[in-house]
């Protein structure tokens, strides 16, 4: 699985450097591979969705998640890499509002707030990421489609220092 991430990167790069989108061949291999992940629980397709969001590949998260079923898209986006950060910590941190919004859209509000509610390993939300990060476009993409009760909640999650999100 190691020579799959190899493979993946070097595809991304390949076409990035070359100043294309990514092209059909790259978007068949990444349908191709991300399957694995859901029987395998390969960490290296997840690194590779991790990658085409802090690479703002809108078009790849989207070919990543195309065809899978919320559960499914939950399992997949709740996969943290060994820092913690799951491919929305990365698209609230380095992304745009449009790839936070695809990571979400086919989500319900009870998993996108347990999607919300990860931690990565210093404690930190996506929500976390957003505030610091003076992000309000993300924020409210972030909040949208939660109750009033569920945003409280999520503002009182606490770091690992004990802050909280605001």
């Amino acid at each position: 699985m190691g020579q799959l991430l190899k493979t993946d990167i070097k595809l991304h790069y390949i076409s990035i450097l070359c100043g294309l989108a990514l092209n059909n061949i790259y978007q068949s291999f990444l349908l191709l591979s991300y399957s694995v992940i859901l029987t395998t629980g390969a960490i290296s397709v997840i690194l590779a969705l991790h990658h085409a969001v802090k690479h703002r590949d809108k078009s790849s998260v989207e070919t990543f998640l195309d065809g899978l079923t919320p559960e499914q898209q939950l399992k997949f986006l709740i996969t943290q890499d060994t820092d913690g950060n799951t491919a929305l910590h990365y698209a609230v941190r380095w992304g745009c509002t449009e790839t936070v919004q695809s990571l979400l859209d086919n989500l319900t509000p009870d998993q996108q707030l347990q999607l919300l509610f990860t931690q990565d390993s210093d404690g930190e939300t996506a929500l976390h990421y957003a505030a610091r990060g003076k992000h309000t476009e993300k924020l409210k993409t972030l909040l949208d489609n939660l109750t009033p009760e569920q945003k409280l909640q999520l503002l009182y999650v606490k770091k690992s220092e004990g802050y909280d999100s605001f």
